[in-house]
This record gives C-alpha cells, structure tokens and sequence, in this order.
C-alpha cells in the first residue's frame, strides 16, 4: 500500500466518533439567572492515548510518542468572588509522533494552557490530536445549553445523558451525511478534486479570519489591552499569518476552529473592558 493510501487510512480511523459515554462536558458559562448552563463536550487525554494505541494494535500504526515543552509560565489576575488573586498560568507545546507502516515519521503539534503543568500537558496533548482528527467532530457540535438544578453550577445526570444522545444523533446523521455525498459526487469528480476545492475555501476563511484578528488586536492595543490580547493568542494556539502551503484539509479546519474561537475570547475581552 502506498504511502498517500497508508495515511489515508491512518486519518479515517483517528477521525472515527468515541463511545458518548467517554466524552466529558464542563460548563463554558451561565446565564445571568443562573438557571442555564452553556455546554463545552471534551475528550480526556487518556481517551487520546487509548485511540492512538488501539490504531497501533490495529497495524495501522507501528508505534506512537509524545513530547512536551513548557513555553511560558505566567501569573495571571483573576476576579472572583471573593476578589482579585493571581493564578499560575503555564503554556504547553505538545508533539505526537506516529510512525506509519513503512518507516514514515508523522508529527502533529499544538499549544495547551492550564494553570497547572497537569493540566496544561493534557490540554496540550489533546490539541495536537486534534490535528490527526481525534474528537474533531466535538468542535462541530452546535451550542448546548442545559437546565441547572437550584442551587448548583453543574447540569443533573439526566441532563448529561440527553448531550450524550446528542452525540449519538451526530454520529449518525454524519455517516448519513456521507453516503449522500458520495452518491451525489458528479460523475468525473474524483475525491482529490473535491478536497482541492474544499482547501481552497478554508484557505479563503482563513485569510479572512486573519485580516480581521489582526485589526481586533490592533483596537485592543490602542486601548492598552496589549498584554491581555497576546496572552488570549498564545492560549489559543492559532498563529496569524501563518503559511497555509502544504496544509491538509484536516489541518485547516482546526484552524477554522481556533480562529473562531480566539475571535470570541478577544471580542469577550474588548467587551468586558
């Protein structure tokens, strides 16, 4: 098998949707009553690991390593309750390294917060996994929102077995969704056409998304929130401006990602000052 049709099936299987019940969710924020909770579905690192040494058991892998390093440590002020205190910050760069049937080294690489090491390695971890496609599918998730009992800050078991259904829904209205496409793929269309144009349009978001981070932080900057704003993009892990040559379709649509969602910290940021 050659090595475009290795890497190929090496992506599909990372791709592949987790059991619901190994999905965790934390709450991203609240309503201002209270009442309502804002849902994040994530993997943990351990669900990360098992995968990747699942595709090594399945051949598809001849082994797999990670390497971290620390590349900042901060501390940063927070307002609670109770008032203002500083808390550690630290930024993580994690490297997955998959060596594929037939000697070929692949390497994925992201950056990952906490204000833990712990938590900041994990983070990281599953970052760059995110990069081969493990648990991409999560960021396609629409906004979630569920009911919180009185008095507490986290949804009911209950609540948490209707996101799970949720994710079962997905997973098969994606595989739906695939069939479709390829029944409905014009004749003479072969699937490297369809991916170029795909990238071509990602690229095109991209460049967008860069244009118009780039004049927030600006506006961000003239107001002295200079620090705040670079801080936001190193813990977001999405670097503007950067070279889009030889990036894959999967690479690109973590971009997409990331870039949304640095948008929404630096705007949440511009807003609260």
């Amino acid at each position: 098998m050659d090595g475009e049709k290795v890497l190929a099936k090496v992506l599909e299987r990372a791709s592949e949707h987790f059991d619901p019940e190994e999905i965790e969710f934390s709450v991203k924020a609240t309503s201002r009553d209270r009442k309502r909770a804002l849902m994040v579905a994530h993997l943990t690192a351990r669900s990360v690991m098992d995968r990747l040494d699942e595709m090594v058991r399945e051949g598809l892998l001849e082994s797999w390593t990670s390497t971290f390093e620390v590349v900042e440590k901060a501390v940063a002020k927070v307002q609670t309750q109770d008032g203002e205190k500083e808390e550690s910050r630290y930024a993580v760069v994690a490297r997955i390294h998959l060596e594929l049937p037939g000697g070929k080294v692949l390497v994925k690489e992201d950056v990952g917060e906490g204000d833990t090491l712990k938590g900041a390695f994990s983070d990281a971890l599953k970052r760059a996994a995110v990069h081969l496609g493990i648990g991409r599918y999560l960021y396609r998730l629409k906004e979630m929102w569920v009911d919180l009992p009185e008095g507490r800050d986290y949804p009911s078991e209950e609540e948490i077995r209707k996101l799970r259904a949720k994710l079962r829904s997905l997973a098969r209205q994606e595989a739906k969704g695939e069939r479709s496409q390829a029944q409905a793929r014009p004749q003479g269309l072969t699937r490297a056409q369809d991916e170029a144009e795909r990238i071509k349009e990602l690229q095109e978001r991209i460049r967008k998304a860069d244009k118009v981070l780039s004049e927030l932080i600006a506006d961000l900057k003239a107001k002295g929130l200079g620090a705040e704003a670079a801080r936001l993009v190193a813990g977001a892990g999405y670097k503007i401006g950067e070279s889009l040559e030889g990036k894959t379709v999967e690479d690109l649509e973590v971009m997409v990602e990331k870039a949304k969602g640095l948008y929404a910290a630096l705007r949440d940021l511009a807003e609260k000052k």
